[in-house]
């Protein structure tokens, strides 16, 4: 059985023989199966990191999931698989970020893929291959070799001028080699000439394989005359390299990431009535950014040391995960108000045990005759304390049931978070009951005296709802004489609606006439207002028509009941 010195030493020469034999192929930082396995392993740990973490309570693709849409095969045919290293899979600029420039996609890229990713998880779907991709790009800006470089088209500028390239673009020159300088044409003195007539002469501007970007490092191996060197290039060799090493000292010993969040890390407070993930997939992308600072700055270390790129971005992988979740839970109930009604309550549960939830506030909405309307958003006036709750409400003056959504918003300062939930649900309603309503019955100020015998009706009754102080009621005068002839019977039929406050009532009337106030039948309809005071209701409803306002006074007093 061979020892871990000579497995590593057998694999490093079926490597070059592999390497010699595909030149123009690419080794990247770790999607080759059985050759560089670096973001393999970035998953696996970071989903490791993910199941021990108690903010991952929703569904989230597994660590084999994840890797499913994240490798290569490379055969005599060519690269095959699902991750984005394939060739034509994803443009070149997607893996790139130039933090001196502000150039490359990588920060817009994981951005995006958050995005999609949480998309997918709200309606169900699977996201494993967005959380893969979102990851492949946060992680390739641990890799000093991402963070320098151009656009294509600023290559091909600085090829056709002639003028030497600065480190601004390039990074420093032990970026070709930490034993040896960079010759003219591939570096020294900022002279990438032959690198670029290479590069251009395999990929010319506008190639449809996606090679947007110029890295200097990446094209000048062992390519020959008609391709640019990649897996023998100063880039390709060195991230073998850095994974041999890697997995010589750290899978064969079963050392453990750091259980720990990365610092760079900044959570943006989601808004409520938007897609709620949205601002935390921007802070993805200044965070992959600030990964990318970080990286430029350490490149002389990362390079001497690549155990610290590998398990970063592990970190980093885990971190950008965590964000997508919250230690947010929400709860709600419902009580009955005195005087009719009922108060719904959204209790949210901080379940972080370390750090309090700040700024909190939340808002209701609720369907009502098919449409969705919102009430007031409500805060906190305190910070919502770790293994704490804190708890929102809105009144109801109704009996009624109503489909509802809850949402609560706010921010860990240092915990990745999203700082937001939300829930569903529907309420009871009260059933209103008939004997909780006051009801008042009375009479008109109509005499009726003149007239001979026969039928009368004088009559108001009026019932106030407690639940939404609605008003309803109805006033009828009506005059049959006892004897044919001379007398027209006549009278009056009005439906009265309105509101009250508690002690004034008003509204509106509508109904019909005959013969009461103007001579003939038709319609009758005005404004009508009273006082409670009391068990008594005093008032008096005007009439309008041709012009004219006739105004007839009621009272009435409250049943016993």
């Amino acid at each position: 059985m061979e020892n871990g010195r000579t497995g590593a030493a057998r694999r490093l020469l079926l490597t070059l023989i592999f390497l010699l034999a595909f030149p123009s192929e690419g080794v990247p930082w770790g999607a080759i199966k059985e050759y560089a396995e670096t973001h393999q392993y970035i998953l696996r740990e970071a989903r490791k990191l993910a199941s021990s973490d108690p903010a991952f309570v929703q569904k989230f693709p597994s660590a084999e999931e994840l890797m499913d849409h994240d490798y290569v095969i490379v055969t005599a045919l060519g690269k095959s698989g699902p991750g984005p290293d394939v060739d034509g899979a994803s443009p070149y600029s997607w893996h790139y970020y130039n933090p001196r420039t502000g150039k490359g996609l990588a920060p817009r890229k994981v951005a995006d893929f958050f995005n999609v990713m949480m998309h997918k998880r709200v309606r169900g779907g699977s996201q494993a291959r967005e959380a893969a991709w979102a990851a492949h790009f946060l992680a390739d800006m641990f890799v000093p070799y991402h963070v320098v470089g151009m656009p294509e088209e600023a290559a091909w500028q600085v090829l056709m001028a002639g003028t030497p390239m600065g480190e601004r673009e390039t990074g420093p020159a032990e970026l070709y080699s930490r034993q040896s300088p960079a010759p003219a044409g591939w570096g020294g003195g900022g002279d990438f000439s032959s690198a670029l007539e290479l590069f251009f002469k395999k990929y010319p501007p506008g190639n449809e394989e996606g090679v947007d970007w110029f890295d200097p490092w990446y094209f000048n191996g062992w390519g020959g005359a008609t391709a640019p060197g990649i897996a023998t290039g100063s880039h390709g060799f060195w991230e073998y390299q850095a994974w041999e090493w890697f997995r010589f000292r750290h899978i064969a010993q079963k050392s453990l990431p750091p259980h720990e969040y990365d610092p760079l890390w900044k959570n943006r407070k989601s808004e409520m009535g938007t897609v709620f993930w949205r601002a935390q997939a921007l802070a993805a992308a200044d965070f992959t950014a600030a990964c990318a600072e970080r990286t430029r700055q350490n490149i002389s270390v990362i390079l001497a040391d690549p155990d610290q790129g590998i398990q970063n971005a592990v970190r980093a992988v885990y971190t950008l995960y965590r964000a997508s979740m919250t230690s947010l839970r929400a709860s709600w109930r419902q009580e009955e108000l005195t005087g009719g009604g009922y108060r719904v309550f959204c209790t949210v549960l901080n379940t972080d045990p370390r750090e309090e939830f700040v700024g909190a506030e939340a808002r209701l909405l609720y369907e009502k005759d098919g449409r969705w309307l919102v009430r007031e958003t409500v805060a906190l006036s305190s910070a919502v304390p770790p293994k704490g709750t804190g708890e929102f409400f809105w009144d109801f003056r109704t009996g009624d049931p109503f489909r509802c959504i809850a949402e609560v918003s706010g921010m860990f300062r240092q915990t990745p978070d999203l700082g937001y939930v939300n829930i569903s649900f529907t309420t009871a309603g009260v059933t209103p009951e008939r004997e909780h309503e006051r009801t008042f019955t009375g009479k008109m100020n109509f005499s009726m005296a003149n007239y001979p015998e026969g039928t009368r009706i004088n009559e108001l009754s009026l019932s106030i709802s407690p639940f939404d102080g609605t008003v309803r009621g109805i006033a009828r005068i009506r005059f049959i004489p006892a004897l044919p002839g001379g007398m027209k019977p006549m009278g009056l039929e009005l439906f009265l609606e309105g509101a009250s406050d508690g002690t004034r009532l008003s509204g509106t009337c509508r109904g019909t006439q005959e013969n009461v106030f103007w001579t003939g039948s038709g319609s009758a309809g005005g404004r009508w207002s009273a006082i409670l005071s009391g068990g008594k209701v005093k008032g008096s409803i005007v009439l309008e028509r041709g012009g004219k306002t006739f105004s007839l006074a009621f009272f009435g007093n409250e049943l016993v009941q």
